[in-house]
C-alpha cells in the first residue's frame, strides 16, 4: 500500500544537508565540473579519480551525488555505463532529457519534473519515495533487479517500456498516468535477448492495478485487476479443473468486476431458453413462462402441466440460473461501487 511522502521516515537534516552543499560557492563550482563530466557522458567511476586526488572535498565518497540537481540539459550518452553505482538520493531532475544512458542508481527521495528518459537503460536501478511528475519513458528497457518502491507517479507516461518483470512496488498512479504497450522483448542488443514470460504478466498487471487504486483512479485500477485475474488464469493456473473454472468465471462475470458480463449473460440465457420455450408453446407464451422462470416470479407455470420431463427440468434449471446469476450481477455492482470509496 502507497504511504504518503510526509508520513514516511525520512530524515530531514541529512536531506537539506546533500541538498545545500551544492548551494555554498565551493558547492556551486564542484557542481559545475560534475556537471560537465555528466554532460561528456559520465561513465565507470567517473568521479574516482578527482575525488581521489581532493578535487571534490564535498563528497562522502566516489559514488556520492546525494542532492545533486539537473535543470534544463539535453544529453545524449554515447557509452554505456553511465551512472553505475552513483547515488543520486534527495536529488532533482527538471526540464532534461536523456538519450541512450544507462543507470545503475539509487533514487532516494528524489523529484523528477517534466523530464524525457529516450532509449535509456536501467539495471539495479532503485528508487524509493521518489516523485515522477510530467516524465516520459521512451523505448526504455527494466532490464534486471529495477525497482519503483512506494514512488509517485503523475502526468507520466511508459511508452514501450520492456519490464521482465514486476517494477512497481506500492507505488501511486494519477489518472493521467499511462502506461503504453508491453513489449515482449528488450530492445537493447545482448546476445540473448530478455523476454517477458507469461508468468510474470499477472504480477506487474496486479502492482499496476493497486498504484492506480492507491491513486483513486478507480476505472484503471478495475481494467488492471481484470487483467491480472485474466493472466492468473491463463498462465499461473496449474490444474486444468482450476483453469476451466477461470475461463467460466471470466466469460460470465469478468472475475466479478464487469457487470455488464452478468448482464449479457442472463440475456443470452433468456434468449435461448425462450427459442425453447417458443417451439412448444408459441412465443408470446414462452416469453412470460421463460420470464418467470429466469426471474422466479412463476408467469405460466401452469403451462408445464401439458409438457414433458424436459421441459420441467429446463424450468427448473432457468430457475436456478436466474437466482445464481442475478446473485453474481449483485455482488459484482458492489464490488464496483465498493472499489470507489
Amino acid at each position: 500500500m502507497f504511504t504518503p511522502f510526509h508520513l514516511l521516515q525520512q530524515n530531514a537534516k541529512d536531506s537539506n544537508k546533500y541538498r545545500r552543499r551544492w548551494q555554498t560557492e565551493d558547492g556551486r563550482v564542484l557542481h559545475d565540473k560534475v556537471m560537465e563530466l555528466i554532460r561528456r557522458g559520465a561513465g565507470e567511476d567517473f568521479l574516482e579519480a578527482d575525488y581521489q586526488s581532493g578535487k571534490l572535498p564535498i563528497l562522502e565518497n566516489e559514488w556520492d551525488l546525494k542532492g545533486f540537481h539537473i535543470f534544463q540539459e539535453d544529453i545524449d550518452f554515447s557509452h554505456n555505463d553511465n551512472f553505475e553505482g552513483i547515488d543520486f538520493s534527495y536529488s532533482e531532475f527538471w526540464h532534461s532529457k536523456f538519450k541512450n544512458a544507462l543507470f545503475h542508481c539509487n533514487m532516494s527521495f528524489s523529484k523528477f519534473y517534466n523530464c524525457t528518459f529516450e532509449n535509456c537503460v536501467f539495471s539495479f536501478n532503485h528508487c524509493y519515495a521518489s516523485l515522477f511528475e510530467k516524465v516520459t519513458f521512451i523505448n526504455c528497457d527494466f532490464i534486471e533487479y529495477d525497482t519503483f518502491i512506494n514512488c509517485s507517479f503523475i502526468e507520466t507516461t511508459f511508452n514501450n517500456a520492456f519490464f521482465p518483470c514486476n517494477v512497481f512496488h506500492d507505488c501511486s498512479f494519477d489518472a493521467n498516468t499511462a502506461i503504453i504497450s508491453f513489449p515482449e522483448k528488450s530492445a537493447i542488443n545482448l546476445e540473448r535477448p530478455l523476454h517477458l514470460k507469461n508468468e510474470n504478466k499477472a504480477e506487474i498487471f496486479r502492482e499496476i492495478s493497486e498504484a492506480y487504486s492507491s491513486g483513486f483512479v478507480y476505472g484503471l485500477a478495475r481494467n488492471y485487476k481484470y487483467l491480472h485475474l485474466k493472466c492468473l488464469t491463463r498462465y499461473n493456473t496449474n490444474t486444468f479443473k482450476d483453469k476451466i473454472a477461470g475461463y467460466a468465471f471470466e466469460l460470465i462475470s469478468g472475475y466479478g468486476i464487469r457487470p455488464s458480463r452478468v448482464l449479457m449473460s442472463m440475456i443470452i440465457y433468456f434468449i435461448i431458453t425462450l427459442c425453447v420455450f417458443s417451439v412448444k408453446i408459441g412465443l408470446s407464451d414462452a416469453m412470460l413462462l421463460t420470464s418467470g422462470a429466469l426471474f422466479t416470479f412463476g408467469a405460466k407455470a401452469e403451462l408445464l402441466n401439458s409438457m414433458g420431463i424436459f421441459y420441467h427440468a429446463l424450468y427448473i434449471m432457468s430457475s436456478f440460473v436466474g437466482i445464481s446469476l442475478t446473485a453474481v450481477f449483485i455482488t459484482s455492482l458492489m464490488n464496483v461501487f465498493n472499489g470507489q470509496k
